[in-house]
């Protein structure tokens, strides 16, 4: 079965912008978008975790999109934009898909 790259974007952002990026990957040409919560991890600033935070502040996100190659700096570029100044990574890399149409 042939293949098709794509590129993944991966964006870990705290939870309490979901709606504001949730709104703005709608009103890009994406198709769709996975949302995970995050637990913990490791960073610059040593080891964190969020188990047992009950409300959305401190709490942290990581969404996950597959889109067409050509139009994936454009819209993490948009991202970038709107999450610069709060705490948050986006990262792309080259993937690879079945289903050429669902993306």
């Amino acid at each position: 079965m042939p293949t098709h790259k794509k590129t993944k974007i991966e964006i870990l952002i705290e939870a309490s912008f979901e709606k504001k990026l949730s709104e703005l990957l709608d009103t890009l040409d994406v198709k769709g978008y996975t949302v995970y919560p995050v637990v913990s991890g490791k960073g610059e600033h040593g080891n964190w975790s969020r188990r047992g935070v009950i409300n959305v502040v401190g709490q942290m996100l990581l969404f996950i999109t597959i889109i067409d190659s050509a139009k994936a700096h454009d819209i993490a570029q948009k991202i970038h934009d709107t999450i610069e100044d709060h705490l948050g990574i986006i990262t792309l890399s080259e993937v690879e898909v079945f289903r050429d149409k669902k993306f």
